[in-house]
């Protein structure tokens, strides 16, 4: 539904109406509808001075708190539980800090003067999966956004294109790609970005083994090769195994074997994999060692890459599919025309202060796509903001 995004009496009936329908039971449109509504509503209500108190302050004053709180365990120390609150003596004392340092700012629930309650929030944040995301996001993507404007402005705000000449070289004066710079001086942050992977791709509405999302086995299982050795899916840069690892799940029946590629200390990482679920240690821009596949299943990779690179990268994948019966799948953010989300678009510049890449629209992904000689064969889009999946073919 269309509302005004500074019109106030029409966004405070927007969300009366989505709380109506949230309240008769779990619907996600509708949640997206109240959140989108609600966020309008917020700028509508803020004034400039409020904005601009905001954004120098209280935004900065959230993340650090947030950060603080994870150091100390404190999301942890609050629990999991629903009735029983914690005062910040007591939250002192479980942390070894001075109750001056403790600061709630939402994140906990404030049910009375120094008495806290957990939130989902902060359940969450006391999963690593979750918190190893924070972390990863204001030692590394945060100092290359802080830079973006220096970086720009020295390259008279051209649009970046090389993937070692961006803002993040800039911040962390070095010349080597991101993934290569962390590797060599701070593998522990690569393994937080992987663990914070593992838990945001897992799972997702827009997961492709999903069937309330995508038709998994009309589109791929049915006229699939139902020889024992025959692979049925390669995960190109699949992370630990977290999509494959859905597959088997909900899938448990496909034909044939999994495969799943990447580079050496990520495998290293991927354990407790099912027996189908083979690991190849392999670098996407060197030539695709499995042929004739069914599926070659790209999840979050090319928004890493310009557009240059990203040919590179499908051109190996087109080489190796057999044409007529192997199919590309790749999940990534679809931006429309007009109305994008603020995740997408907050994406798009972290894309770019980090890689020299970008979103992409669906005229970019065609683009892209045909260029590399695939033919696209439908998108099944995502909720507002979050990825699509593109099924493709090589073009005859």
């Amino acid at each position: 539904m269309a509302f005004a995004p500074f019109d106030i009496a029409a966004l405070v009936k927007q969300i009366n109406s989505s709380s109506n329908s949230l309240s008769q039971g779990k619907d996600e449109d509708a949640r997206q509808q109240c959140l989108a509504a609600a966020r309008s509503l917020c700028s509508a209500l803020e004034t400039p001075l409020d904005s601009a108190l905001r954004l120098c302050y209280s935004d900065h004053a959230y993340r650090a708190a947030i950060r603080i709180g994870i150091e100390l365990k404190l999301f942890e120390k609050l629990g999991s539980g629903n009735d029983q609150t914690a005062t910040t003596s007591e939250l002192a004392n479980a942390t070894g800090a001075d109750p001056e340092l403790l600061a709630a700012m939402g994140t906990i629930y404030e049910v009375d003067a120094d008495k806290f309650l957990p939130t989902a929030l902060s359940k969450a944040l006391a999963i690593s999966t979750y918190s190893d995301g924070i972390i990863f996001s204001q030692d590394v993507i945060n100092r290359a956004l802080e830079s973006l404007h220096e970086y720009l402005a020295r390259n008279k705000y051209r649009n970046p294109i090389e993937p070692t000449n961006a803002a993040f070289q800039l911040a962390f004066n070095t010349s080597d790609h991101v993934w290569e710079y962390l590797q060599k001086n701070d593998p522990q942050k690569m393994a937080q970005f992987n663990n914070h992977m593992a838990s945001t791709q897992a799972g997702l509405p827009t997961s492709l083994s999903d069937p309330r999302f995508y038709p998994f086995n009309e589109r791929l299982v049915m006229d699939a090769d139902k020889a024992e050795d025959a692979v049925f899916m390669v995960d190109v840069a699949g992370g630990k195994g977290h999509d494959l690892v859905e597959i088997c799940r909900n899938h448990p029946d496909f034909p044939g074997l999994l495969v799943l590629q990447e580079q050496q200390s990520v495998i290293a990482e991927a354990t407790g994999l099912e027996p189908r679920i083979q690991t190849m240690v392999h670098d996407f821009f060197s030539p695709q060692p499995v042929e004739s596949a069914r599926v070659y299943h790209l999840h979050r990779i090319l928004h890493d890459w310009p557009d240059n690179l990203a040919h590179d990268i499908l051109s190996h994948i087109r080489t190796a599919m057999k044409p007529g019966y192997s199919k590309l799948l790749i999940n990534e953010i679809v931006i429309p025309a007009k109305g994008a989300h603020l995740a997408s678009t907050g994406l798009d510049l972290v894309m770019m202060a980090v890689f020299s890449a970008a979103q992409r629209t669906e005229d970019g992904w065609k683009r892209l796509l045909e260029g590399t000689g695939f033919r696209v064969l439908g998108i099944w889009e995502g909720e507002c903001g979050g990825e699509s999946l593109i099924e493709c073919e090589v073009a005859s």
